[in-house]
């Protein structure tokens, strides 16, 4: 699990609220994998965009193995507002993928 201190960081407000309504036991992992989502969400629109983000400035919302990752404010040259993906857990730790569908803004 990633440190509890580095959570707040990590997470927006809507996401703590979400880790706030899981077991105890369960937010540490739960925050792994909106860490996973976020760098991957963070290199597929770089390639894209160029636009270096803050962990706040997407908000990652995860159902079983899919996920929404909404911009707050999307950078240029973002097709989507909103993209989604899969999550998965490999024995080397998790894997978030996702495809950036083509499109002008």
């Amino acid at each position: 699990p990633i440190d509890s201190d580095l959570w707040d960081t990590i997470c927006t407000t809507a996401e703590r609220a979400a880790l706030d309504a899981l077991p105890i036991v369960a937010r540490g992992l739960a925050v792994k994998r909106i860490f996973c989502v976020k760098e991957a969400v963070y290199k597929a629109q770089f390639t894209l965009t160029g636009a270096l983000l803050d962990f706040d400035a997407v908000d990652v919302a995860i159902h079983g193995r899919t996920f929404t990752a909404t911009f707050r404010s999307p950078p240029p040259g973002l097709p989507a507002p909103v993209l989604g993906g899969r999550i998965t857990e490999t024995p080397a730790g998790y894997l978030a993928a996702l495809a950036i569908p083509r499109g002008t803004p």
